[in-house]
């Protein structure tokens, strides 16, 4: 019996929505007077072209200690299936069905992610652990 741990909290999860923000307000697609409706009014065209520049600003941040045992190590947005995808290190066993649970409630909890993912976004967190890779989907349907 191997024993799975999920050590990776909500407050762990928050660190990468300040660093969405960050990068949405580096990048130029959000200013401080910015709110959550700006985004559902983006074309198609503007949600590819402000993800593209999101996971730019991430990735050039890289590695980004999460926690103790979590190290963002890079982002990218991916046209052709409208997903954004971010890449994790983790020193630790991760469970499939916990892992999960907190990255949907998390994901689905950040008001700019969620009007992303109501525009058609998906949003992919790919964990490189001990026991393999493990990746977490999200739409805008398991934010119910």
């Amino acid at each position: 019996i191997i024993l799975i741990i999920f050590n990776f909290g909500i407050s762990s999860m928050r660190k990468i929505s300040y660093m969405v923000i960050l990068a949405l307000l580096s990048s130029g697609q959000l200013t401080i007077a910015d709110n959550v409706s700006r985004i559902y009014g983006y074309s198609d065209q503007e949600i590819s072209s402000s993800a593209r520049q999101m996971a730019m600003a991430i990735s050039k941040s890289a590695p980004i200690h999460i926690d103790s045992i979590t190290t963002l190590v890079d982002a990218f947005y991916d046209a052709r299936t409208n997903s954004f995808t971010y890449k994790y290190i983790s020193s630790q066993y991760l469970s499939k069905i916990k892992g999960r649970e907190i990255v949907v409630l998390h994901t689905c909890s950040d008001r700019i992610r969620r009007a992303y993912m109501a525009k058609g976004l998906r949003f992919v967190h790919t964990y490189q652990t001990p026991n393999g890779e493990v990746s977490f989907d999200v739409t805008v349907s398991d934010c119910s």
